[in-house]
């Protein structure tokens, strides 16, 4: 049964990696990101339930069905607490990102408006660069 566990564990983990779970440039789209939990949750519980097959774990369907409703709730309320927490750090300004504004123009001043106005972006401006 250790090795089972092992082996799911290790399935999960790969899956979620091969998904671009743990890539934050990808995961920018709550809806893309809640397609991808979906759609590694559903891998992963076909491959543990393969490995269960092929290591002879004794398993039942009702079982592959709560591990995959129990692991798509979870997955998914933990990203959703995390974003929240990002979101509240960087509107906190705990969490911020340096940006220069290459242009100081009419373009390069409205840029620096819409970021600061949208703080839970987490960029901070630290000035402009160019000719006005």
């Amino acid at each position: 049964m250790a090795v089972f566990t092992a082996f799911a564990i290790l399935i999960w983990l790969l899956l979620f990696a091969c998904t671009g779970l743990y890539d934050a440039r990808r995961l920018a789209n709550a809806a893309e990101e809640f397609k991808l939990v979906l759609q590694a949750v559903a891998s992963g519980t076909v491959g543990a339930a393969v490995a269960a097959f092929a290591l002879k774990v004794p398993t039942q369907r009702s079982w592959v069905l709560a591990a995959w409703a129990a692991c798509t709730v979870t997955v998914l309320s933990t990203r959703f607490a995390y974003r929240a927490i990002l979101r509240w750090m960087r509107r906190c300004g705990i969490i911020v990102s340096r940006m220069p504004i290459v242009g100081a123009g009419r373009e390069g001043r409205d840029l620096c408006r819409s970021i600061t106005r949208t703080r839970r972006l987490g960029l901070q401006v630290i000035g402009f660069r160019g000719a006005r």
